[in-house]
């Protein structure tokens, strides 16, 4: 089997800004009108313009939001529920996410940056040691008290006067600001004890997974090969993938490539068989099968009910 490269190419995928805003937007916040991101790397927007539906979506950047008024549902893949403000949320890189359903008052600020982005900043070696709540799934949502969600906004809009001014440095301020904000979110899950130490080696073990499953699931390789990166036997990994997530670790592989079908299904024109190809099956007929079993329906089933 041919294993293609694969990336968002601009000729055939909608860019960063059109996915999660409705064109222009009547604000002069952060980068709510730009459709540039910040050294390439960050961004900060109010959710001025924000779309109905967002999603699903593979994050390329961590994200933080900061949900202030009105409510919102959020869809990990892992559960869906319905936020109320004020609470801030978190995503990380290839974690897959949707966010709908918003009051008519929502109003919330976000953050994107790279990992190329923050890494002078912090270590991102420990970085899930440090900040559980970037990975678990049970706190990457959680409830602010109304003096941590001020908290944290003064420290947006210190980012938002970094953008708007241009500052030399901005970029060195911009880093710490994020770190702070990093910070203020561990000291409230501390106050309401929904942390008390660091990520378990069962979580820890599911995250470096789902991170190398985002990076090689397109050559459609063997668990073995998985096992033999994290040093643990195949049975152990099935194992411990089954207790942190509910389903198989071939089961999580299967869904990043359903959940990478359906992005490409709702945010391209693309052919099946291009799809197909895109995903490195050269046998698009068995990529229909595959998209039946994993979802029901098929691709253009699926494609048709958007």
């Amino acid at each position: 089997m041919k294993i293609v490269e694969y990336t968002y190419k601009p000729d055939y995928f909608q860019s960063l800004y059109k996915l999660h805003k409705d064109g222009q937007v009547d604000s002069d916040f952060g980068l709510d009108n730009s459709k540039e991101l910040f050294q390439d790397s960050f961004g900060l927007y109010s959710s001025a313009g924000l779309k109905e539906h967002i999603g699903p979506h593979k994050a390329q950047y961590y994200r933080i939001g900061i949900g202030l008024k009105g409510s919102i549902k959020i869809d990990s893949t892992i559960r869906t529920m319905t936020h109320f403000g004020p609470f801030i949320s978190f995503t990380i890189p290839g974690q897959v996410f949707s966010i709908f359903d918003k009051s008519d008052d929502f109003f919330s600020y976000y953050l994107l940056f790279s990992e190329k982005f923050i890494q002078d900043a912090i270590s991102l070696k420990n970085i899930f040691e440090i900040f559980p709540f970037l990975c678990n799934p049970s706190l990457q949502v959680f409830t602010l008290s109304d003096y941590e969600a001020s908290r944290i906004v003064s420290i947006i809009q210190v980012i938002d006067e970094e953008l708007k001014n241009n500052h030399s440095n901005a970029r060195e301020v911009i880093q710490l600001q994020i770190h702070q904000i990093l910070i203020a979110a561990k000291r409230s899950l501390e106050r309401q004890a929904l942390i008390t130490k660091g990520i378990s080696p069962h979580l820890e073990l599911m995250i470096q997974f789902r991170k190398l499953i985002s990076i090689h699931f397109l050559e459609h390789l063997p668990l073995a090969f998985y096992a033999e990166k994290l040093y643990v036997s195949i049975p152990y990994l099935n194992k411990v993938i089954k207790e942190t997530t509910g389903k198989s670790a071939h089961g999580l592989i299967d869904e990043m490539i359903l959940i990478e079908a359906k992005i490409l299904l709702r945010y391209t024109k693309l052919s099946v068989n291009e799809i197909a190809y895109q995903l490195s099956y050269n046998d698009a007929s068995y990529f229909v099968r595959l998209f039946k079993k994993l979802s029901g329906q098929t691709p253009l089933n699926y494609r048709q009910m958007l």
